[in-house]
């Protein structure tokens, strides 16, 4: 994978949706310096969870991201099985504030939970700072998709009626 030319298209798709480093290190749940990194090529490895994730927070196809594709926009359903529109938004679940809120909250206790455990531990060795920021990103992302398919299939909920 040749991530100057990845770092190119990252770049190219951000300035379109006229994003700062900042709007898309905070919707990944990483570091500014990451973003740069990843953009300029001196990552040496991007995982596919945050390739995906980059894909979905720029509306791009993650084949198109990475030189799979020459479509930029995934029709139809995209390689993470979203529902979308011509947009390449989803068509009917979105999520409010409250549910990024929430979303992150659950998101802030799950990692702090894992870091009272003497430190994130990964086949023996602690985790760098690049792997935890990863396993955040791709958390986000989880918690994501299942608050949009449970919206999906289940609506808005509504609170029950007491028993009279």
């Amino acid at each position: 994978m040749d991530l100057v030319k990845i770092g190119s298209r990252m770049r190219a798709a951000r300035k379109d949706k006229d994003m700062t480093l900042r709007e898309i290190a905070d919707t990944l749940g990483v570091a500014v310096s990451t973003i740069q990194r990843y953009e300029s090529g001196a990552f040496d490895n991007v995982k596919l969870p945050m390739i995906e994730a980059i894909a979905k927070c720029l509306d791009v196809n993650p084949a198109w991201l990475v030189y799979k594709s020459d479509e930029r926009r995934a029709p139809g359903t995209n390689i993470m099985g979203w529902d979308s529109s011509a947009d390449g938004k989803p068509a009917e679940a979105t999520l409010t504030d409250k549910d990024k809120k929430d979303i992150a909250k659950t998101l802030d206790g799950i990692m702090q939970d894992l870091e009272n455990v003497d430190g994130l531990m990964f086949d023996g060795d602690p985790m760098s700072d690049e792997a935890i920021e990863s396993l955040r990103s791709a958390m986000l992302m989880g918690l994501e998709l299942v608050k949009l398919k449970n919206k999906k299939k289940y609506g808005r909920k509504t609170k029950k009626e007491p028993n009279k």
